[in-house]
């Protein structure tokens, strides 16, 4: 999304839009005509068309240099550590030292228009030509844009497809600083304020910056008529907006899948004492792909209870709800749910099953993945745009509203045969 300060901006459009506004113009009429429309910080913007944007470097050998850094890290450690027990020899602090040098000179990477051919991005913003680019191995981040640096770190470990994503996000957090647009977050930036982790990713989700990246990211792909046709992500209630940090796309699978994990454990044991969702990740590229927003994915405690027990151990522990359906697939078939959905073997959907009005029909999308359960494929059920409680505060998500057997599809469908 770019805006005023962009050599292409069409400024005649613009006033135009602002005209039109002064006169009680719905604000997607205007959009559609004019190319502008306001974002959650009540600025102006205009889309940049992303779908021509290819990478020029190597994968692999981006990746060999990034392993590169990585051994240099775990062996700058080592060293550091002696230095500081005063166990180290000459020879070894010197290493340290040239080691030091090394990786600040691999940090500064090379230049964005290295990487990648983007005419209509650098013919909008020409000064990000110059942004450092440098790839280093993570398991917290896909990327990272610091502004400070004016630098974008890539975890090359990804795919090609999940670079061009994660630059892309990246990217749209460097013009926001250009524009001064509502900036993006990171984690550590909510858990600084005060915040416990799950709050910390609840208010990342939100913050209004990182809601615009990832719709950007989204909508990398859509041609003149989808972006036109597709209204941006700008009519969310649940926004929110932080001072400063580092902008990182840092919803990252592991750090959330291990937390869903942990939940999981609690609700088993009966210890998770929330009314709060539970969120597994941020929904996959292949659901995006097909529709879907760029929202959390999560499932409520109680689903994730009955999807795991038999109705015998329900009544056993006392937990029983004689108006719910128990699926007994077990709690590590629970856990499997994100990493299952994100790479299906199928997805059902209805074709208006992006209409809000009937969001609350739990198997307009439904998904057929690859787990086994008594020889049997596992479903998924998906409820797009649905919202619910977390953190004391009403988001949307994508509810993952049940999980169970092929067999029950087929009865849900077409009746018992």
């Amino acid at each position: 999304m770019g805006g005023l300060k962009a050599e292409t901006a069409d400024k005649s459009a613009l006033k135009k839009a602002m005209e039109l506004e002064k006169d009680g113009t719905d604000s997607e009429k205007i959009r559609k005509e004019t190319g502008w429309f306001k974002g959650y910080d009540g600025k102006w913007r205009f889309e940049i068309d992303n779908s021509e944007l290819e990478f020029k470097t190597d994968i692999e050998k981006n990746r060999a240099a990034a392993i590169e850094l990585a051994k240099m890290k775990v062996k700058s450690a080592e060293l550091e550590e002696k230095i500081v027990n005063d166990t180290a020899t000459k020879a070894e602090e010197n290493e340290y030292y040239n080691l030091d040098e090394k990786m600040i000179e691999y940090r500064k990477g090379v230049k964005l228009s290295d990487v990648i051919n983007h005419p209509k991005l650098f013919e909008a913003y020409p000064q990000l030509k110059n942004v450092d680019v440098y790839y280093e191995i993570s398991s917290v981040n896909r990327g990272v844009y610091s502004s400070n640096g004016n630098v974008i770190m890539l975890n090359p470990m990804h795919t090609i497809d999940e670079q061009k994503e994660a630059i892309i996000h990246e990217i749209q957090h460097a013009i926001q600083g250009i524009e001064n647009f509502a900036n993006g977050s990171n984690l550590e930036y909510w858990k600084n304020l005060g915040y416990s982790d799950e709050e910390a990713m609840a208010m990342y989700y939100n913050t209004a910056g990182e809601r615009e990246a990832r719709d950007v990211s989204a909508r990398r792909d859509y041609n003149a008529e989808q972006r036109k046709n597709i209204r941006p992500d700008i009519d969310r209630k649940d926004v929110v907006f932080a001072n400063s940090g580092d902008a990182g796309y840092s919803a990252d699978e592991n750090i959330m899948q291990n937390d869903f994990e942990e939940k999981v454990d609690q609700i088993e044991n009966n210890t998770y004492n929330s009314d709060d969702v539970v969120i597994m990740g941020r929904t996959p590229k292949v659901l995006q792909d097909i529709g879907f927003n760029s929202l959390p994915v999560a499932m409520t405690k109680k689903h994730i209870y009955s999807v795991a027990v038999s109705e015998a151990r329900a009544k056993n522990e006392g937990r029983y709800n004689k108006n719910t359906n128990y699926h007994n697939l077990g709690f590590n078939a629970v856990k499997q749910i994100y990493n299952k959905i994100s790479d299906p073997l199928m997805v059902i959907v209805a074709p208006d099953f992006t209409d809000k009005t009937s969001r609350y029909s739990t198997h307009r999308v439904i998904a057929l993945v690859d787990l086994s359960v008594n020889n049997k494929q596992v479903i998924a059920p998906i409820v797009v745009d649905y919202e619910s409680i977390y953190n004391k505060n009403l988001i949307d998500i994508n509810l993952v509203s049940t999980y169970f057997n092929k067999n029950r599809l087929y009865n849900k469908c077409w009746g018992n045969k």
